[in-house]
């Protein structure tokens, strides 16, 4: 059974790509989780209305969620994508750690990493996505038509998720 074991692959062996630096009233995929909690991709968050959560994410990232939020949190590639599913959140992104915030098929990402951006994202209502440059140039990408335009600092725009997105 040693063959067995030197046959599985490195990368099966899953590392943290956060912890819950502090939490309150948040679940993670369905059970409560307490400050200290490690995250891992493909982790989804849950904030109650009445809860909170700040998140450090691995190379010194951060992101806070809204009470009454949820959102998944996913390795890609070299960077960590934040899937909003509703409510909001508000991410930095440094030089050793790239977060980008996704909403259906929107990926929001900063145009320099390496200045420590700050963007923010939530809903207005369950079909409009607001996505706001708090700090530094960002970038708003659509998957489906490849189009991409940049939000500068101090901007906002609200977007629009169609059924059809979602179903992805």
């Amino acid at each position: 059974s040693m063959s067995l074991l030197l046959s599985l692959p490195l990368w099966a062996v899953s590392s943290p790509v956060g912890t819950i630096a502090l939490g309150s009233k948040v679940m993670v995929g369905g059970a409560a989780a307490a400050t200290g909690s490690s995250l891992y991709s493909g982790d989804t968050l849950a904030v109650q209305p009445d809860g909170k959560v700040s998140l450090l994410l691995s190379g010194g990232s951060r992101a806070n969620m809204s009470p009454n939020s949820e959102a998944r949190v996913v390795r890609d590639g070299s960077a960590l994508a934040l899937e909003l599913i509703r409510g909001g959140m508000a991410f930095t992104s440094s030089a050793k750690s790239l977060v980008v915030g996704r909403v259906a098929d929107v990926t929001f990402r900063p145009e320099n990493p390496a200045q420590g951006a700050i963007g923010y994202v939530t809903f207005k209502d369950s079909t409009h996505p607001i996505f706001y440059a708090d700090k530094g140039d960002w970038i708003l990408s659509t998957a489906h038509d490849g189009h991409n335009m940049v939000l500068r600092h101090g901007e906002k725009i609200e977007g629009m998720v169609t059924a059809q997105d979602q179903t992805q």
